[in-house]
């Protein structure tokens, strides 16, 4: 399922959510030292550059809990994206989330 947001928007923020690889057990990223929100448009090629990389907010680090608070041009461009999670943990050992595929957004044009 998509996430919406109009373009120009910067709410509502974007939930987060990690878990084990069980999918049920929440995963403690206390001792991450970087999460990022990655986002590219959909269509782009592997090698385009993401349209934005930027810090997750995490609200209870210990269950895995968080959410990607919209900034700056985060949606100034209509359209649908590809997003993922990456977890540099220490060591600089990274980690993406989902680790098969990608989460989609979906900026909808505004009328104004």
């Amino acid at each position: 399922m998509a996430f919406l947001i109009k373009r120009h928007d910067l709410r509502p923020y974007l939930p987060v959510e990690f878990f084990e690889p069980d999918g049920v057990t929440p995963l403690d990223v206390s001792d991450a030292d970087e999460i990022n929100m990655v986002c590219r448009a959909k269509n782009a090629t592997s090698e385009a550059p993401p349209k934005f990389k930027k810090p997750v907010f995490m609200i209870d680090a210990t269950i895995g809990d968080g959410e990607y608070r919209w900034s700056g041009n985060d949606t100034d461009t209509s359209g649908t994206f590809n997003y993922e999670f990456e977890i540099l943990w220490p060591g600089g050992i990274p980690q993406t989330f989902p680790a098969d595929s990608y989460f989609e957004l979906v900026v909808a044009d505004d009328l104004g």
